[in-house]
Formats: structure tokens, sequence, C-alpha cells
């Protein structure tokens, strides 16, 4: 059962449903279901990162978007729920890096990964003051997020560093767009700064 790109609340759906629990079953239970993650993840906190790692460029990216100019917003979208998300940001240590206050689009909002990007795109400018954002970039590793991306009307931007290769990307996304991650973080800001 492949997981990665989906929403927490999706996992759990497709998983009891994997089980023989089916959906119209499952689905009005998901407030449940969900509220036990969390007690078990708050429960667990300081394990909120065991068997995940930042990968090799996300702190230095994260540190230059978060310096770049302060019109710059950093949040995170994720198929997680909220608490989940913050919790393993925490763990890794780079939730500081994340523009304050928190902002994006969590599984806890939504099942459509799509979603997600709209939400954390009406939070942005619903919490963030100033003038309107020109560009709304979206930086993921699965045709999930490439996908989520553009339904959410952001720019995405694929980078090469989860399970799935460049060409899997690329099916989902036009060349030259999906690059290793080092790579992808001079685009990345080169793509910020033009927008400025």
């Amino acid at each position: 059962m492949a997981h990665h790109g989906s929403t927490d609340q999706a996992v759990l759906i497709n998983t009891l449903e994997f089980y023989g629990i089916p959906r119209h079953i499952s689905e009005p239970q998901l407030p449940v279901l969900c509220e036990a993650m969390l007690q078990y993840c708050r429960e667990h906190a300081g394990d909120s990162a065991d068997g995940i790692a930042l990968l090799p460029g996300v702190r230095t990216l994260l540190e230059e978007l978060t310096g770049v100019q302060p019109n710059v917003v950093v949040g995170l979208v994720t198929g997680n729920l909220e608490d989940i998300a913050w919790l393993k940001m925490e763990g890794l240590d780079v939730d500081a890096l994340f523009t304050a206050p928190h902002i994006g689009g969590f599984g806890s909002d939504h099942m459509d990964r799509g979603e997600l990007v709209r939400i954390a795109r009406q939070r942005a400018e619903e919490r963030i003051p100033g003038p309107p954002f020109r560009l709304h970039a979206h930086v993921g590793d699965t045709p999930n997020d490439i996908i989520a991306a553009r339904f959410g009307g952001a720019k995405p931007i694929g980078v090469c560093t989860g399970i799935f290769s460049k060409a899997e990307l690329l099916a989902v996304l036009p060349p030259p767009q999906a690059k290793e991650l080092p790579q992808a973080q001079n685009q990345i800001l080169h793509v910020l700064m033009l927008q400025q």
C-alpha cells in the first residue's frame, strides 16, 4: 500500500479499507481516529523525528529562504495532521525556520493535497500583512506534490529527494523543473528573487 504524497486522513481510510473496514464505516469515524493519532503523537513527542531525517540541503535552503527578504513567507504543506507536522519540524529542529506565525495546509484541513496548497495560500494572504503575494511556489518530491501545486494555484518545483525518480516527476512536471535538491536550491531562490 503506497502512502507517499497522501494525507494522514487518506492513509487512515485506505489502511482500514485494506483490512476490510469499508469507507462508509471509517469516514464518519475520522474525527475520533485523528484524535487518537494526535494523542499518541503528543504522548510520544520526544520520538517525533524517529525514522525521518532532513535531506541534504534542506536546512540550508530553509535558512536562505527565511533570510532572503522579509516579504518571503515560508510555510508548510503536508499530509500530516497539523500538530503532528509541527512536532516533526520541532524534532528535526527546523520549526523556527518557518515564518511566524506558522502557516500552511495540513492533512487535518482536507483529504485532498491540492486543497492543502490552496488553504496554505489563503492562510498566508490572510495572516501576513503587506502587499499581495506575486508568487506562490510549492516544492515537493512526489508526483502528488506536483499535481497538488498545480491544483492549488502554486508554481510546482519538483526535487528528486524522495523515492520518486526524476522520470516519475517529469511525468507530471514539464522539464526542466525536476532537479536534485542542491541544484533546485538555486532555482528556487532565483525564482523567488525574480518575483520580488
